[in-house]
């Protein structure tokens, strides 16, 4: 057979890309026996074979090309059918899927309807694309997506104009369609890239934007997600009843992606979603989409959010807003986590943040707990209720005032030396020491009516005692003689000194601002 020839043969006498040319103008494609010839195709590493198999899936028999496609389905988890030459797993599944669509509308129904007849084939494509689309390169991975999409449309409009007066037929179809656009998108989540949480960000924190511009190559993804959507409304699959439903990765996506006055979001709803956001952030997986549908959910309504939605998200936003390689992840993952914890009833929120000040694993985010006791402390000093708020009246200090004052550890600043310089540089309590004398001079200057407490002679005295003092006496003694700092154990390198430096500048303000209200007293 010169097909046969073709594929195996180097030295054959015409290529399949002659082949099909020659079949496509002599219109005698009806030679080929598409039970045979398919599963020879599908697997081909060679050029024209791909539009040999949408000629045959479009033109032969279209129960045999049903049957042959099924055949290339089992073999191609058969590993002793797999050959080196062979086509990558995921170039023949976007073969066979765009080989479906063109042989199932002009299948001919006899005794079983249309989802009797299409359920082996569509059973097969779900666990195929389970299995081998997690593996395809970017580009292959948004094509099956695209497929499977034309697959969806073109099955709906074919199983629409065969199924009988009853409607279910219909919807017994669309139920394995569905679940297939589920595993699809479950499967190729990590190519859609259509960086979904930037833009929803950009919406909720204009202020905030990220330096970093949205990738152009993400339009690619927003056409492949657009594809989804629709073919998701011709199933009749809305963000309402996929909530209501056992939530999988692909439902996820789907749910992420619609506009977000579609999205539901009530607390049912946002326990509903819960254990799928939580299990696809610690797998970073869809990470783009879960975070995208998180803002979406805390910004949708103002309700205060029950502990059991807190203490969870809060459990998996510490860590990947501390450790993820990629920037932009951090920093709307630590807006999500202030967002989240703002929106905790209060006593949950002090004792959230009072882990991030103290047991937190991350000493950046022990840093960052700092900014976040600030911006609670400034959005309820002047609010109504002040009086009731533990960031704005005399708990704050009870219950953060010695992980916020004092340095870590407590004798930090005993014994200055060359070596102590050394490690204090070298880690991150300048950054968090900084933080919290910019808290101090905050909460002195701006709790004008003292309701934290922290205008109090006492409360002054033991911070100097605790912090202020200890620090100035060692950064005293370090920038007595700077010729230490050529040594070979500090960078001489003048940028290495700027947390020095901005230490100093802390302190100083500190104590201007302690001397301008005993001036004022």
């Amino acid at each position: 057979m010169r097909v046969t020839e073709a594929i195996y043969d180097e030295n054959a006498k015409h290529t399949l890309k002659e082949l099909y040319a020659a079949l496509l103008a002599s219109k005698t494609w009806n030679i080929l026996d598409s039970v045979n010839v398919l599963p020879l195709l599908v697997p081909a590493e060679k050029e024209g074979a791909s539009e040999l198999i949408q000629l045959i899936t479009r033109e032969d028999n279209a129960k045999e090309c049903l049957m042959a496609i099924q055949l290339c389905l089992e073999n191609l988890h058969r590993d002793d059918r797999r050959e080196i030459s062979d086509a990558p797993y995921s170039v023949q599944v976007i073969r066979m899927l765009k080989a479906c669509y063109e042989f199932i509308p002009r299948l001919q129904l006899r005794k079983k309807g249309p989802e009797e007849t299409l359920r082996p084939l569509l059973k097969q494509l779900n666990t195929t694309i389970d299995t081998f689309a997690p593996h395809a390169q970017e580009e292959d991975g948004r094509n099956i997506i695209l497929s499977v999409c034309e697959l969806i449309d073109g099955t709906l409009n074919w199983s629409t104009q065969n199924a009988s007066a009853d409607d279910s037929q219909n919807k017994r179809t669309a139920d394995p369609l569905s679940n297939l656009l589920y595993t699809t998108l479950g499967s190729c989540a990590p190519y859609i890239k259509a960086s979904l949480a930037q833009r929803r960000f950009d919406i909720y924190h204009p202020r905030l934007i990220f330096r970093s511009n949205i990738p152009t190559e993400s339009e690619e993804g927003i056409v492949v997600i657009q594809s989804a959507i629709k073919s998701a409304q011709l199933l009749n699959i809305t963000p309402q009843n996929l909530a209501s439903q056992p939530l999988s990765l692909g439902k996820l996506i789907l749910i992420a992606y619609h506009e977000p006055s579609a999205i539901p979001h009530s607390s049912e709803t946002f326990l509903d979603l819960l254990p799928i956001l939580i299990s696809s952030l610690q797998q970073n997986v869809a990470t783009d989409e879960s975070l995208a549908l998180l803002l979406t959910l805390l910004h949708s309504s103002s309700h205060q959010l029950q502990q059991e939605i807190v203490d969870p998200l809060s459990t998996v936003l510490t860590p990947l807003a501390s450790t993820h390689h990629q920037p932009l992840v951090r920093h709307i993952a630590f807006r999500l986590l202030a967002t989240l914890l703002s929106r905790a009833p209060p006593p949950v929120h002090l004792t959230h943040i009072s882990s991030l000040l103290s047991d937190c694993p991350f000493p950046q985010m022990r840093v960052a707990a700092v900014g976040l006791v600030k911006e609670a402390f400034l959005r309820d000093i002047d609010s109504p209720g002040k009086e009731t708020s533990p960031f704005s009246s005399s708990t704050l200090l009870r219950a953060l005032g010695s992980k916020l004052f004092r340095p870590d550890p407590p004798e930090l600043f005993a014994s200055p030396t060359d070596k102590s310089l050394e490690a204090f540089l070298d880690s991150s309590e300048p950054a968090r020491l900084t933080e919290c004398l910019a808290f101090y001079y905050v909460l002195i200057m701006r709790d004008r009516t003292n309701s934290t407490g922290i205008r109090d002679r006492d409360t002054i005295r033991t911070v100097e005692n605790g912090l202020v003092a200890p620090l100035r006496k060692a950064l005293a003694v370090w920038m007595k003689d700077t010729s230490h700092l050529e040594g070979e154990s500090i960078d001489p390198n003048p940028h290495a000194l700027m947390p020095i430096a901005s230490l100093e500048t802390s302190v100083e303000r500190v104590d201007n601002a302690i001397a301008s209200i005993h001036n004022t007293s």
